[in-house]
Parts: structure tokens; C-alpha cells; sequence
């Protein structure tokens, strides 16, 4: 609720750690909807694994380089129970 005749005040924002923030990439699994089948794998091997005997895929990095976002999103689109977000 605005309070009449008040100025509210926001400190200054440094833009510079804004923009290294918003643009790292950062790759998680939903292992409630992964179910294994690996098609992250043939996307992107070197972000995915899946273990022998592992039900499930495991990131590998999850805050991989800015290089590796085209593999990245191709796994995600790739995954048949869509459980990959990148962000």
C-alpha cells in the first residue's frame, strides 16, 4: 500500500553483475519426469551421462560454458519427457 506524499527511494543497481547473472547457463533435470532414455546423451555427451545400470541421466556440468547452450537446447528438445531445462 502507497502511503500518500511518500517518495519511495531504490538503491542504484549495478548493471554489469545484472548481465553476468541473466546470462549464465545453467542445466537441470526434473527426475521426477527423467526416465532414462537417453536421447540427452547423443545431443550433448559431454553434458550427460547415463551410468550403467542408472535410471536416470546426470548432468555432468551443470553451469557449463556459454559455447556449450546450442548442445544444451538441443538435449533439452531432444528429451521425450521434456525433463531438461536450460536457463
Amino acid at each position: 500500500m502507497a502511503l500518500a506524499g511518500h517518495t519511495w527511494l531504490s538503491r542504484p543497481v549495478h548493471r554489469g553483475a545484472i548481465a553476468a547473472d541473466t546470462d549464465a547457463m545453467h542445466i537441470t533435470v526434473d527426475y521426477d519426469l527423467c526416465e532414462g532414455h537417453g536421447q540427452c546423451l547423443m545431443a550433448a555427451p559431454e553434458l550427460f551421462d547415463l551410468p550403467d545400470g542408472a535410471e536416470q541421466v546426470v548432468v555432468l556440468d551443470p553451469d557449463p560454458p556459454e559455447s556449450e547452450r546450442e548442445r544444451a537446447l538441443r538435449a533439452a528438445a531432444m528429451c521425450p519427457a521434456l525433463a531438461i531445462k536450460v536457463n
